[in-house]
This record gives structure tokens, C-alpha cells and sequence, in this order.
């Protein structure tokens, strides 16, 4: 068995309800190849009240994300530069910058993995010859902990999701920090196909470390069994952001109500963001008789689990613009609830005629109903399709053999 396994998170468990639901279901699995694990969260999250783990040999050290922050000092930034070979790769990638804030991005991102490779070398390079890293994103601390394996021998793992992956969801990335940070990696692991092929595609010399890994998803509580009902719900689980398109699902849903006036429909929203006014206004123009809308806001992860086994939900839809493979599908099918998801970035891999309805990049509110139809007027094909979500969830997505797999691969390299 391995000695200590130190995994950097962006928040968790100083907040970050996705996280908890990604990092949860691992924690058990690492523990059967590492003797203690040692969590790193980036940063503390707003009314964050309580981070305790009840698991023995699971710490969390706190003092990175209490004492940084992300201030951008353009001379200390450069200072910093000039103190590593970064300097140098800026220089060959200055082409590619073309405004002030994307050079000041740069210069954030490298100040930000200079500080916690600083951090780290300082406090945990007497720990062990034997230092195995995992950092759930392919991000900052990822590079920091690439620059401070010149200084102490480990074995760096990391995960890679969505904006972590692809250029176009930040403000600048370095393709050459990019290469600098694969050199260092043991092996890099996309939770899609699709993120797994876009860094292949952009980095073909690392194409040996690179090897997708779905997270799929735990299943709480055993699956519920319901008595039909006449009402149709569905529900959503994501942050009101504009990437999400949440302001899309009450204007499908209720066109659908109204082709549809001796149908009782619900849509149920988990998650709240910046864009709540917006998703308040457009429910109140949309209102019907038979159609009833509930905003929870943020949840729990077990909360979410919960509704599933609380009352009947006939639908998880997901309209976003971008997606690497959402958990909230996952949890979903879990539970035998089939979805209904646009067809970006990997979520095609979870979405088909088996698990659910897969819609255009850029959906119609005439496609959306022209799809979903057939469900409606005939009951026992939701029924099997309920039944083939289920099947698909334990042979492909349950995370508890996927998260065994994915601990065996870091634990013997």
C-alpha cells in the first residue's frame, strides 16, 4: 500500500457543492491504496460554515486557502517570471496574446502556481520520499506542483473536466505551460472522450498520458417505485449561469403545457447563480394553470439524491452551450430517470435512445416537443426507457467500480 496521497481541490470541503458530489464517492476507494489522504482545497468559499470529514486517516490542511490570494501585482508578477524559466516561454507565446488582459491572465495563472508550488515545496518536502499528487483539475496547482517536482520527487496524477480542457472556456491559456505541466504528469484523465480527444489533438506528444476516465456517479438511496401519475416533472440540476441556458427550459416547458392544456406539468430547478432574476422574469410571463415551477436554490448533494426517492421525476434536462460530462446526468439515470440534454461536449456519451433524448447543439422549442411527444401518448415506451437508463447506469457509470479502477490505476505506477 501506498504511504500519503495529497489531492488538491478547487474548494472542498471549504464549500463547493460540485465538488462534494465529484470527490465524495472517491474518498473511500483511495483510502483502499493509501495509507492517510491529505486535502489541499485552493480557496475558501463564501458561508462556508463547516468542512469536517469523518474519515480516519482523511485530512484536510486549510493553511494554503487561508493565506493567498489572487491580487494581481504586475511588477511582482513579472519579478516572478524573470526568477523561472517562464520568462522564456512567455517570449515564444507573446504572438499569440493579444490584448492586456489576456497577458495580465497569463501572469495570473503562473504567479498563482509559482505561490502554491512555493507553498508546497516549503511544507511537505520532508514528508516522504514517496509523495504521490492528484489534483482533481487541470489547472494552476497543477503547473505548481509540475514546477515543484524539480525540487521533490513525486508522482503528479490530475483530473481534467470542462474549462480546465478547452481554450475557448478562459480568457487565455498557455499552450506552452500546457506542455511544460504534460512533461511532469504520470498520466492526465479527461472525464470524456471528447475532452480526451481535444487534448490529443492539441498536445500529440502526449498522447500516451492521456486516458479517459468517466467519474459516473454514486446512488444513495435505492430506487424508488411509484404509482403513475398524470403530471409530468421534470428537473434541472445546475448553476443559474449562462453557460447552463436555464432561461430555455421554462419557455420549452411551457409551450409544451400548452399544447398539451389536460396535462399537469412541474419543473423543478436546483441551483441558483447570477442569472435567478433573469430565470424569475421569464416565469412570471410564462405562467399556466398547468404547469408549476419550483426554484430550491442550492442544495446539498444528498438533497438532490433525495428528491429522487421523495416523489416522481419523469425527467432530468440539462440545454447548456458547453458540458464535459455532466454528474448530474449520472445521478440521474442512477435512479432510472431518463434525460433529456443538448448534444455538447461529452455529454453524447451519456445521452442516446437508451438513457434518454438527445437534442441539436442549439435546440428549438419545436424539436424539443416533437421528441419528447412520443413518450406522452405512449406510457410503456417511458417505461423502458426508465428500465434501459437503469441498466446503463450500473454497466457503464456507477462510480463505485469506476472510482476502484480509476485508484488502481494511480496507486501502482
Amino acid at each position: 500500500m501506498n504511504s500519503t496521497l495529497f489531492l488538491i481541490t478547487n474548494s472542498y470541503p471549504l464549500g463547493g457543492r460540485t465538488e462534494e458530489g465529484f470527490i465524495n464517492p472517491e474518498l473511500k476507494s483511495l483510502l483502499l491504496s493509501f495509507n492517510k489522504i491529505i486535502i489541499i482545497p485552493d480557496h475558501i468559499e463564501e458561508n462556508c460554515n463547516n468542512y469536517e470529514i469523518n474519515i480516519p486517516n482523511i485530512d484536510v490542511d486549510t493553511s494554503y486557502a487561508l493565506n493567498h490570494d489572487y491580487v494581481v501585482e504586475p511588477k511582482r508578477l513579472l519579478w516572478t517570471l524573470l526568477k523561472w524559466k517562464c520568462f522564456f516561454i512567455l517570449i515564444r507565446e507573446l504572438k499569440r496574446i493579444r490584448s492586456k488582459k489576456e497577458f495580465f491572465s497569463y501572469l495570473a495563472f503562473y504567479r498563482n502556481a509559482f505561490d502554491f508550488a512555493k507553498w508546497f515545496i516549503t511544507k511537505y518536502s520532508d514528508s516522504s520520499d514517496n509523495i504521490c499528487c492528484y489534483t482533481f483539475w487541470f489547472h494552476t496547482n497543477t503547473t505548481g506542483l509540475a514546477m515543484a517536482s524539480e525540487k521533490i520527487r513525486m508522482r503528479l496524477f490530475s483530473r481534467a473536466h470542462r474549462y480546465d480542457i478547452f481554450d475557448d472556456q478562459v480568457t487565455f491559456r498557455s499552450h506552452e505551460l500546457r506542455k511544460y505541466t504534460l512533461s511532469k504528469l504520470q498520466q492526465l484523465f479527461p472525464c470524456s472522450m471528447n475532452g480526451a480527444n481535444y487534448l490529443k489533438n492539441h498536445y500529440p506528444e502526449f498522447k500516451s498520458i492521456i486516458k479517459t476516465s468517466f467519474l459516473g456517479s454514486i446512488r444513495k438511496y435505492p430506487v424508488a417505485q411509484f404509482e403513475p401519475t398524470s403530471e409530468i416533472t421534470f428537473l434541472s440540476c445546475a448553476r443559474m449561469h449562462k453557460v447552463k441556458r436555464i432561461h430555455l427550459i421554462p419557455k420549452f416547458i411551457s409551450q409544451l403545457a400548452l399544447k398539451h392544456p389536460n396535462q399537469n406539468f412541474t419543473w423543478i430547478h436546483v441551483g441558483d447563480g447570477d442569472e435567478m432574476e433573469k430565470i424569475k422574469d421569464i416565469i412570471k410571463s410564462t405562467k399556466l394553470p398547468n404547469l408549476q415551477i419550483s426554484l430550491l436554490g442550492a442544495l446539498p448533494n444528498d438533497d438532490v439524491h433525495k428528491l429522487y426517492i421523495s416523489r416522481k421525476i419523469d425527467w432530468n434536462i440539462l440545454l447548456s452551450s458547453n458540458e464535459g460530462l455532466p454528474i448530474t446526468l449520472c445521478e440521474s439515470i442512477s435512479y432510472g430517470v431518463p434525460v433529456i440534454a443538448t448534444n455538447v461536449g461529452g455529454v453524447s456519451e451519456l445521452v442516446n435512445p437508451t438513457t434518454g433524448i438527445l437534442l441539436s447543439p442549439n435546440p428549438t422549442i419545436s424539436e424539443f416537443i416533437s421528441k419528447i411527444e412520443p413518450f406522452i401518448t405512449n406510457p410503456r415506451l417511458k417505461s423502458d426507457l426508465n428500465n434501459s437508463a437503469l441498466n446503463i447506469w450500473e454497466n457503464k457509470f456507477n462510480a463505485l467500480k469506476l472510482r476502484n479502477l480509476f485508484t488502481s490505476e494511480i496507486a501502482c505506477r
